[in-house]
């Protein structure tokens, strides 16, 4: 994939996450002006930037959405709930394209169909805009000399464009756009731009100056003018080009703008006499006979002559219902003296934006300068990011440039010719020291009117002072298959290291190297130091929040909430709890399965609610903390709760159990029974929940990674979920224990203890034996009869036996004899093997043997 659309992808889908909750944010506190620019610079950036590739239905979408927010921050507009509704269905869809873009690497052409009908129903809401927005602040059109460019159109093309415009009655822009030179370092596109013109039908593209020598050629600079005419609104074209309103010109046109007649310019015989006769038969609306005196004259002109394109186009101006006599007798009059016809003075034009700064300066509004300041203090940002030598000027145009554009809109061109210094400076001394201090005053501006110079000054030295004691936060981005190829390679260090200590036991027992065992045995605690300290920093690079998950719940919640019609306040806690990002990952779609049941089975309506004495929002609590070397995360909800009897009768009829094995079960057992595949209490399925398969999808994927779930509840006050992962994938922590001569593993997050029992300790009840921890009954195993092993378990006369934590009760497993602790890289068993749950995998020891790590979860 090109990597600066892997970059885009990237960069897009990290905004279109943070408008999603910040339009939440929004919503629930409509004066939070703040997360509002947040979010509308966030689809701005989408907008721009999407402009550097081929990818029409999301500019086109993206744009329909910021001019949305734009009102919204400019306070035309409120934002209510059918609005965030469907902003977040667009900025849905914006990243379903991204999803199918970063497949193909392209989107159908038959999306941008789908991007305006969605861009419509956004602009809607602009229907109750104040009129009077654009007029002065942002009108996009510069006054044209002439028209005659039009004339380098071909003359075909012109003529049919003529003809649809003249039947239809759409309306008709011609339009000249010129490019900064340094466009392509502010990250704009000028084909793109003029390609975004809706209704484009006619396009010429010419140099704006002589072309240099190939070898003198800087193909960084623009050097382009686009001319052409486009069947659309001017306010539509205006629109596409309001933060460029100092490189456009705009008219609207009627369609005989388009007679502009070319060819050479020769001396015809009987010409004048033949317009004073044309003249006439117009004075007398003869039209018909103005047709039969043009096509005689037309019959011996030259084709490729003036003359004959202005004869061709006056049969098509009579063309239409009721011809113009104004339109036919300026044609005749142009046709007498050979000159372009003057349609310029027939036409409505509008001065600029640029031509209205420099005629009177202009007073900001609060809004207007916040976002000016805004402007300046990412410009001065951007100037201080570390650059490249051969690029760094490129960057100091870039900033001239967007700065330029901000001192035009906000009427201060008295420090245009001050800008243009200061990059002329920087292009001859290398230094910017001049254009920082431009940006320091400008920054200082925000608290200081401007006619105290002193003030600004010294505001603008306070703020480059501080600015200079901040601790500068450099961030990398590194692509994550290289951080997983490190953590490979920790993994391999840690096999090698746990090699040192067979080794130094190899050199006393069987060379009687005693001092040599002991320096190797040295080495390795130094080493074992460093690996550990190495493997720590690595899994804190790979270490993300918890938020990233927890952050995709309030719209869930607000979504879900709408479509059952209840009330649901959602709280969360402990967002930033850092965990491996695979664990991270991992976790998004069990706690959804979770939320989802809670919102659809527990919360009731709120009539129920009330009824219940409730309050009628329902609560759910998110929460995640660490505990010791795990990550907890608790979903608690006070809603109707688990009801245990009609859990066991769903149990007894799937025939997962007998009735009296359900008769036999404790609440606390029973609501464990939720996990069972297949078991679900809805009497009805739905799109949200309620075939029974979301909860045992939970356990199944939790478990996948080392962790643990379980479940409490109590009926009609609610039901909490805990969740236990550990912080790490990256290295496993085993207990080795002996097993017919061999090692077997077992992961020490099971581990509670290990014990030494007399066989008379053991007793047998119903079948099943058991023994006494602490006055407390513990179920116990033998791994041998597990494993389907023969021998005796015994070490010594009496049981080693390791007791284990299996979903909330302890169970002891008889193993021959216990080893101790090591930090293993557990592999995940293949082919055929992989489909034996009963085992979590094989780790390779440091004397070179395999070992079998053992899933006693699944075992027993």
């Amino acid at each position: 994939m090109n990597p600066l659309l892997a970059q885009f992808l990237a960069e897009s889908r990290e905004q279109l996450e943070m408008t999603g909750a910040g339009l939440l944010a929004v919503e629930n506190n409509p004066q939070d002006f703040e997360q509002i620019n947040a979010v509308f610079r966030a689809i701005h950036t989408i907008k721009g930037s999407s402009g550097l590739f081929d990818i029409q239905p999301v500019t086109l979408l993206t744009h329909a959405a910021e001019d949305l927010l734009d009102a919204v921050r400019a306070q035309e507009l409120s934002l209510e709930r059918p609005m965030v509704d469907l902003l977040l269905d667009a900025f849905d869809r914006v990243s379903q394209w991204l999803d199918e873009l970063e497949r193909n690497e392209s989107l159908p052409a038959e999306l941008a169909v789908e991007a305006r009908e969605r861009g419509a129903k956004l602009r809607a809401f602009l229907k109750d805009r104040p009129a009077e927005a654009d007029a002065e602040e942002r009108p996009a059109a510069l006054v044209f000399d002439n028209l005659d460019w039009l004339g380098q159109l071909p003359e075909e093309e012109r003529a049919a464009l003529y003809r649809r415009v003249a039947a239809s009655g759409e309306p008709l822009v011609v339009f000249r756009y010129t490019p900064d030179a340094q466009c392509f370092f502010s990250g704009e596109d000028p084909f793109h731009q003029v390609r975004q013109i809706p209704g484009l039908a006619c396009l010429n593209i010419v140099p704006t100056e002589p072309w240099p020598p190939l070898a003198e050629l800087d193909a960084y600079r623009c050097a382009l003018r686009f001319e052409g005419v486009a069947c659309a609104a001017r306010e539509e074209v205006a629109a596409l080009f309001r933060y460029v309103p100092d490189q456009i010109c705009l008219a609207e046109a009627g369609p005989q703008a388009l007679a502009v007649p070319i060819g050479q310019r020769a001396d015809i015989p009987g010409l004048n006499g033949f317009v004073a006769e044309a003249l006439a038969l117009v004075d007398q609306e003869n039209w018909a006979g103005l047709r039969e005196t043009v096509a005689a004259l037309l019959d011996v002109c030259d084709p490729d002559a003036w003359v004959a394109s202005a004869l061709r186009w006056l049969p098509r101006l009579l063309d239409v219902e009721v011809p113009d006599p104004a339109t036919t007798r300026t044609l005749l009059e142009a046709l007498r003296v050979q000159r372009g016809p003057d349609w310029l003075n027939a036409l409505t034009v509008e001065e600029s934006a640029a031509v209205l700064a420099t005629a009177r300066p202009r007073t900001l509004t609060a809004e207007e300068q916040a976002a000016f300041q805004r402007v300046v203090a990412e410009q001065a940002r951007i100037l201080e990011l570390p650059v490249e030598p051969d690029l760094w000027l490129g960057r100091i145009g870039s900033i001239c440039a967007s700065l330029g554009n901000s001192l035009r809109y906000a009427g201060r061109d008295d420090l245009l010719e001050e800008l243009e210094e200061a990059r002329e400076t920087a292009r001859e001394t290398r230094a910017a020291d001049a254009l920082r201090g431009l940006l320091a005053r400008l920054a200082g501006e925000e608290a200081a009117p401007p006619a105290k110079e002193a003030s600004i000054q010294k505001a603008g030295r306070a703020e480059e002072a501080a600015a200079g004691e901040k601790t500068t936060i450099k961030t990398l981005k590194v692509d994550q298959q290289k951080i997983d190829r490190l953590m490979d390679l920790i993994g391999e260090l840690v096999v090698a290291k746990n090699s040192l200590p067979y080794l130094a036991q190899r050199a006393e027992r069987v060379y009687g190297m005693r001092e040599l065992a002991r320096e190797i045995k040295e080495q390795y605690g130094v080493i074992n130091r460093i690996a550990q300290e190495l493997q720590g920093s690595i899994m804190q690079v790979r270490m993300m929040p918890v938020g990233q998950v927890f952050q995709r719940f309030p719209r869930l919640v607000r979504d879900l909430s709408k479509k059952l019609d209840k009330k649901i306040e959602l709280a969360i806690e402990g967002e930033d709890t850092e965990a491996d990002k695979n664990i991270i990952e991992t976790l998004a779609d069990p706690l959804i399965h979770i939320l989802r049941n809670s919102i659809d089975h527990g919360i009731e309506p709120p009539e129920e609610r009330l009824a219940r004495g409730k309050p009628d929002a329902g609560a759910i609590r998110v929460k995640a903390y660490r505990d010791n070397d795990s990550v907890a995360i608790e979903i608690v909800d006070d809603g109707r709760g688990i009801d245990a009897a009609a859990v066991r009768d769903k149990a007894v009829q799937r025939g997962l159990l007998s009735a009296e094995q359900a008769e036999a079960l404790s609440e606390y057992e029973a609501a464990q029974l939720i996990f069972a595949p297949g078991l679900s209490t809805a009497e009805q399925v739905s799109d949200i929940s309620g075939r029974g398969v979301g909860m045992d999808v939970v356990r199944t994927s939790v478990e996948r990674v080392g962790g643990t779930v379980q479940v409490r509840s109590q009926r009609g006050i609610g039901t909490e979920l805990r969740l236990t992962l550990p912080l790490s994938m990256a290295v496993t922590h085993v207990m080795a224990v002996e097993l017919d001569g061999k090692l077997v593993g077992v992961p020490m997050d099971m581990v509670v203890e290990t014990v030494r029992l007399a066989p008379a300790a053991i007793h047998t009840i119903k079948h099943r034996e058991a023994f006494m921890l602490r006055d407390r009954l513990v179920p116990l195993v033998r791994l041998r009869q597990l494993l389907d092993l023969a021998g005796p378990e015994t070490a010594g006369g009496t049981l080693a036996v390791l007791v284990v934590r299996i979903r909330g009760e302890n169970i002891g497993v008889v193993v021959d004899d216990f080893r101790e602790g090591m930090e293993v890289i557990l592999k995940p068993m293949d082919g055929l093997l992989a489909s034996l749950r009963q085992y979590a995998g094989t780790a390779l020891l440091g004397d070179g043997s395999v070992m079998l790590v053992i899933n006693l979860k699944e075992m027993l």
